[in-house]
């Protein structure tokens, strides 16, 4: 067996042994321990070279890891991928025409405050007997009829040569 040789300040790092401190350094790197935990872990590795040195190997891979995650894909993957999904997850086109007329656009409020008026306008026109339409035809009895002209020729004129208009 090999003898473990490192040596560390029994003061500095007697509230945790090498083998606990090994099991807390990464949620240590992550700042995911409870004060106590945090101030007795970095007591340790104060005092004690190996478990720092540990650290710092873990800290290094973690940070390695952590810029290979990073890492950001090429913008032609990320073109086609917005474009799938845009395909895929996007508005259809009468959702598209939906939204177009809901939008709070002041132009429609104009569009539509000028025809108004035109609409009153036709509506009144097509009422009968309403100012601007004409009155109602009524029947004429046939008794009450104009007589017809039955021997009307276009040739002769109707008033006499002599008596000029």
């Amino acid at each position: 067996m090999t003898e473990d040789t490192h040596t560390h300040e029994p003061a500095a790092t007697a509230e945790l042994d090498c083998e606990r401190c090994d099991a807390r350094l990464i949620d240590f790197a992550y700042a995911e321990l409870e004060d106590g935990e945090r101030v007795a872990v970095a007591r340790h590795l104060a005092g004690c070279s190996r478990c720092a040195l540990e650290f710092c190997r873990l800290k290094a891979d973690l940070d390695g890891v952590l810029e290979a995650a990073v890492e950001a894909p090429p913008q032609a993957v990320r073109r086609r991928i917005r474009a799938e999904v845009e395909r895929s997850f996007g508005p259809r086109w009468w959702h598209q025409v939906a939204a177009f007329w809901s939008r709070p656009i002041p132009a429609y409020g104009v569009v539509v405050a000028s025809l108004i008026p035109v609409v009153l306008w036709v509506a009144t026109s097509l009422r009968p007997g309403s100012y601007g339409g004409a009155a109602p035809v009524a029947e004429v009895e046939p008794s009450t009829r104009p007589p017809a002209l039955t021997d009307y020729d276009s040739m002769v004129p109707l008033l006499p040569e002599d008596r000029p208009l």
